[in-house]
């Protein structure tokens, strides 16, 4: 069996794209030519890897997972040219960060940071739930994933940013008076929770007030969250930097104080890279500016 990255390139594009005539334009090859490199790819393999219909195209069972390897190949590959790269004391190639959407919310200013100082780095989020970013990390699918700690950091960590955690009310709620809350003042209420960061963090703030934690709904979205708080059908508790509106709802802190950090992982038992080393020192140079 020989297969040629070109081959993984294709495939990978058009599963990304979800087309042909769309990966053709993302990778600078005719569609034929994608379309052929696919085909190539399949008779090697022996069996259909995409399938192809009026709605798009989809994986089959064996797509799936010759995707996770596919990825990884052409990622090892990137690795490769940019630490040449880096030999020549050049640093370009493309950094992968992935995380929860509000927390990738952070990432902007760094990004035009590191674009200016290295222009030939480009950088790729891919935003998921906190199992998804874990499991990308550890398949080396994305070279920095974020994690939310209530934990102190450690002097090694790297802190994207740090919050408190709030518990949030619609305005007409009983308690959205108050300087601040209890876990257990809210344990009347349907609680509802988002599962891009925010469960594992609540399921530590139970645990440590002696709570069962009791979810009533979980969303994806933030602002389906607090939509839902604004119009009363139960109370949630996030991260404060979360809150991009307070529209119709009532942030109250909570009691004991607990605060939330945002750090950011490289995979385990691997040097970085040199774009992560890259955006590593923009990081640092933030924290000691205090521009985050």
């Amino acid at each position: 069996m020989s297969l040629g990255l070109r081959q993984l390139r294709a495939f990978v594009a058009v599963v990304d794209a979800g087309g042909f005539t769309s990966a053709s334009d993302e990778i600078g090859l005719t569609q034929s030519a994608v379309s052929h490199a696919v085909a190539a790819l399949e008779r090697e393999i022996g069996a259909a890897l995409i399938s192809r219909g009026r709605d798009g195209v989809r994986l089959t069972g064996l797509g799936e997972r010759i995707l996770v390897h596919a990825r990884s190949a052409l990622r090892q590959v990137e690795l490769i040219e940019e630490e040449a790269a880096a030999v020549r004391g050049l640093r370009r190639g493309r950094l992968r960060i992935g995380g929860f959407p509000s927390a990738c919310q952070l990432l902007p200013p760094l990004i035009a940071e590191l674009r200016r100082i290295h222009p030939g780095i480009e950088v790729a989020l891919w935003e998921g739930t906190d199992q998804e970013v874990a499991q990308w990390l550890a398949d080396g699918l994305i070279d920095l994933g974020m994690r939310a700690s209530l934990a102190p950091p450690a002097a090694s960590d790297l802190v994207l940013a740090a919050d408190r955690m709030v518990a949030v009310v619609d305005k007409r709620h009983p308690l959205a008076a108050e300087p601040d809350v209890a876990l257990a003042d809210l344990q009347d209420d349907p609680l509802l929770v988002s599962d891009g960061g925010c469960e594992p963090l609540l399921d530590e703030l139970h645990a440590a007030a002696g709570l069962p934690l009791r979810v009533a709904q979980r969303v994806r979205e933030m602002a389906t969250l607090l939509a839902m708080v604004r119009a009363g059908l139960g109370v949630t508790v996030v991260p404060e930097l979360s809150l991009a509106s307070r529209q119709g709802i009532t942030a109250l802190p909570l009691r004991p104080a607990s605060r939330r950090r945002v750090l950011l992982d490289t995979r385990a038992g691997t040097p970085p890279p040199a774009t992560v080393q890259a955006f590593q020192d923009i990081l640092r140079r933030s924290e000691k500016t205090g521009s985050m």
